[in-house]
């Protein structure tokens, strides 16, 4: 049941019996609705940020936060759980488990950086922006801004860029206040509904309280919905990177580069995509002094052979489990 895209950049499933749907893939009609519509309302932070500079978008796909050995890419992290607590979900034997499951996959699904990273890289790429390390570093002494707060960001950001669509999916997932109940372990299941309270006083002492019921179905579509979410910036953002299918040479860009006319190397691993950008010298270039660098995720293997072979771009395909393998 892979989505499908159109020459406008509108996504869809094309579903062709009940049964086409691989293990992972949730068929609850809240999740099969937004997915395709998420994706459609991201596209355009993807391919307008590959228009405006090729170079950061790539950087923006691969995240490279600094010198890092295999193992320091929390979004596939993120990618792998999820994967692994809805095959749970799947197997649950009890309404109070599967209840539990879909509360933590929501809370994990709001609360992951990534996604929110990714947005703000690709938003200010396509108006002329670098590829930051943290679009949302916590403040001296304080812990980083909430996913509420990314959002206001990413929402003024977004009605700059004019795509104010792409904000809008992880403004439909947000809530605030079940966020808290979960990661607050503050919530009640009672008869399928999940229950929890919010109390407060004032200056003058006096308590408030206020109570929240939702519904079975209300829990499942905000569940689903920040699944689909999640997953549609995991789609594009695999879509992307597996577009790059062989190794060219790209404009650099000027600020990060002495020389302004530099080029770089989209670096490709067989049946993946994008895996790197590197220097664009020639062996003779090497040879009489010239710089090399690379921007890449390499598995140990991918390192020696760059090692033995300082101009190499395409590498072979290698057996995985994700869509950004590590060793």
């Amino acid at each position: 049941m892979p989505p499908v895209r159109n020459q406008s950049g509108t996504w869809s499933l094309m579903i062709a019996n009940e049964t086409d749907q691989s293990t992972q893939e949730r068929s609850d009609p809240s999740y099969l609705e937004a997915l395709p519509r998420y994706m459609t309302l991201f596209d355009p932070a993807f391919t307008s940020a590959k228009a405006r500079s090729e170079f950061s978008f790539i950087s923006t796909l691969l995240a490279i936060r600094g010198l890092q050995d295999p193992g320091w890419n929390p979004f596939v992290t993120s990618v792998e759980v999820i994967d692994e607590m809805c095959a749970l979900h799947a197997k649950a034997e009890t309404l109070e488990a599967k209840r539990h499951l879909e509360l933590w996959l929501y809370g994990h699904a709001v609360e992951a950086s990534e996604p929110y990273e990714l947005l703000a890289n690709l938003i200010d790429v396509s108006q002329g922006g670098l590829f930051y390390l943290a679009r949302f570093p916590p403040k001296k002494g304080r812990s980083q801004p909430s996913p509420g707060d990314k959002i206001k960001q990413l929402k003024k950001a977004a009605k700059d860029a004019e795509i104010t669509g792409a904000v809008k999916p992880m403004q439909e997932v947000w809530n605030r206040d079940l966020r808290n109940a979960i990661f607050h372990s503050d919530y009640s299941r009672h008869k399928g509904e999940v229950r929890f309270k919010q109390s407060w006083s004032d200056k003058d002492g006096t308590t408030h309280s206020r109570f929240f019921v939702y519904k079975n179905d209300e829990i499942l579509t905000l569940v689903n919905r920040a699944l689909a979410y999640f997953k549609a910036l995991q789609l594009l953002r695999s879509y992307h990177i597996s577009l790059y299918t062989e190794p060219k040479e790209i404009a650099g860009d000027p600020r990060l580069f002495n020389d302004p006319n530099e080029r770089a190397v989209v670096m490709v691993r067989e049946g993946h995509g994008v895996i790197g950008l590197k220097d664009a010298w020639t062996a003779r270039e090497l040879a009489t002094g010239h710089m090399r660098w690379h921007l890449a995720r390499l598995s140990n293997d991918e390192l020696v052979l760059s090692e033995l072979e300082p101009t190499r771009a395409f590498f072979p395909a290698r057996a995985v489990h994700s869509d950004d393998p590590e060793p």
